[in-house]
């Protein structure tokens, strides 16, 4: 049996499960049951997908969730994009209710950030106001619109010393105040080994919080 994408999904930002990572993508094409994804991590452009069962997740900026199960019917190269035509073969759709619990940063964390993809742009200096495991809030002096992806460098001392990942996200809120702006993003590919340790920054952040030692 197969599933016809509805028609609103057509530009959505997705995440693939590939093993261990999660791949980004966009949906570019839906035509009855069949639909076009667009790899975008300039990474994955070479790597098999062999035969193994794929699961894609989307969810939209209303927090509307699909969860497919796919079939790969080809996969090709178009203008130097990695291009995968797809059959959903089951969808579970439902509304997110997701609240990670949200650390506040007191003392000035710097970071950096840049519009994805990053062909044309330069990393940019900001500053974290919170810090979930499901995304954060920034501020930065570089617009960039709501809706689009953004590289989040992020490291120490949310991971160990010298353990840096660039974590694509996505920027579902963005206002202006007193010259900065202020980013809400969603992390979209973040690595399973940093959410446990970001889990455990801000839970021990939190236990100190709760019991002082002074």
């Amino acid at each position: 049996m197969s599933y016809h994408l509805e028609p609103h999904l057509l530009g959505e930002i997705c995440t693939l499960k590939h093993k261990h990572e999660l791949w980004i993508g966009q949906i570019v094409l839906i035509k009855d049951e069949l639909f076009e994804l667009q790899l975008l991590e300039e990474k994955v452009k070479s790597v098999p997908l062999g035969k193994q069962p794929l699961w894609i997740t989307i969810e939209t900026i209303d927090h509307e969730i699909h969860l497919l199960d796919v079939e790969i019917v080809s996969d090709s190269l178009r203008d130097n994009d990695r291009i995968l035509l797809l059959k959903a073969v089951s969808d579970l759709k439902f509304q997110s209710k997701r609240q990670d619990t949200r650390l506040p940063i007191a003392d000035e964390i710097e970071m950096f950030y840049r519009e994805f993809p990053p062909r044309y742009y330069k990393w940019e200096k900001g500053s974290f106001l919170n810090i979930s495991l499901g995304g954060a809030q920034f501020t930065g002096s570089k617009y960039i619109s709501q809706g689009n992806l953004i590289e989040i460098k992020l490291g120490p001392p949310f991971f160990g010393d010298d353990d840096d990942e660039v974590v694509i996200s996505r920027n579902v809120h963005a206002t202006s105040e007193n010259g900065h702006y202020i980013f809400s993003v969603q992390f979209l590919n973040l690595i399973e080994s940093h959410q446990i340790q970001l889990k455990k920054y801000i839970e021990n952040i939190y236990s100190g919080l709760k019991n002082p030692t002074f």
